[in-house]
């Protein structure tokens, strides 16, 4: 494995300019950057032997829609994956090791095995979002929604889903434009990131704000603010404040973050 010559690989391979990342080493480095016990090289080796198990069970096959049941019996009956429905906030759904272990994850991280099975094999296959929904698409009128255990719907269903989540807006049939390793990896790390403001961890939120800065000032605005709030409400927690604003990791010097350190330091020294 070739880790990308930075202090900050996950950073270095955001900032390419190929949108297709490494998917798999890009989501376990998401997972390195959290989790300190967290062995990347370790992680990667596992999915490799994952993702070929799941290659070998579709070996030879080629209709579309006998490929996408024999992974789904793979991934949801044999390994009993599926989406976390009971806990989706839970910061290990984001984590690829993790999901492979538990077989609980988001949709975007029950994608990366699965979608790396059907490249692996040669088949096409692409994450897309409908309404509020990432499914993939495969072949030319296959969606499967991995987060609802593999469930499959054509793309007549796909125009009706997205007609109910707009009010009708939608009036021609729906294939939306496919997302790319990029756009999944930030996809996984706006989860995280919710799933630390909820749970109100200040560190690994300013950490991950570095990577998901919001794109309009408003926005940018609206995140220092929260981070001023939970830090308003940690109450004389001292330790925690100066560990989320003095020993935080020196890469984080954007603009935004300088302007949030400030503000919360304001805050931290009179109230």
């Amino acid at each position: 494995m070739n880790l990308p010559d930075s202090d900050d690989p996950l950073a270095t391979l955001l900032r390419s300019e190929d949108p297709e990342i490494d998917l798999p080493l890009a989501a376990l480095l998401v997972e390195a950057d959290h989790a300190s016990s967290s062995d990347v090289e370790g992680a990667l080796e596992s999915y490799h032997q994952f993702v070929l198990a799941a290659v070998c069970t579709i070996s030879g096959e080629r209709e579309p829609m006998n490929v996408v049941r024999a992974l789904n019996d793979y991934f949801f009956v044999q390994h009993g994956m599926r989406g976390n429905t009971a806990d989706f906030y839970d910061p290990r759904n984001c984590y690829l090791s993790q999901v492979l272990r538990r077989g609980l994850g988001t949709a975007a991280t029950l994608a990366i095995p699965y979608i790396g099975a059907l490249r692996e094999s040669g088949y096409a296959c692409r994450p897309v979002m409908l309404p509020g929904q990432l499914v993939l698409h495969i072949g030319a009128d296959i969606f499967v929604d991995l987060f609802d255990g593999g469930r499959v719907f054509d793309a007549a269903e796909a125009l009706r889903k997205a007609r109910r989540a707009t009010g009708g807006g939608v009036v021609t049939p729906h294939v939306p434009a496919p997302l790319t390793n990029k756009d999944l990896t930030l996809r996984i790390l706006r989860t995280l990131k919710r799933a630390f403001r909820a749970a109100a961890r200040i560190t690994p939120l300013f950490r991950l704000s570095a990577y998901c800065r919001p794109p309009q000032e408003g926005s940018r605005r609206s995140e220092i603010a929260a981070c001023c709030t939970m830090i308003s409400a940690t109450g004389g927690a001292r330790s925690t404040i100066c560990r989320a604003i003095l020993l935080e990791r020196p890469r984080h010097t954007t603009p935004t973050m300088c302007r949030a350190r400030s503000r919360m330091l304001t805050i931290w020294r009179f109230g």
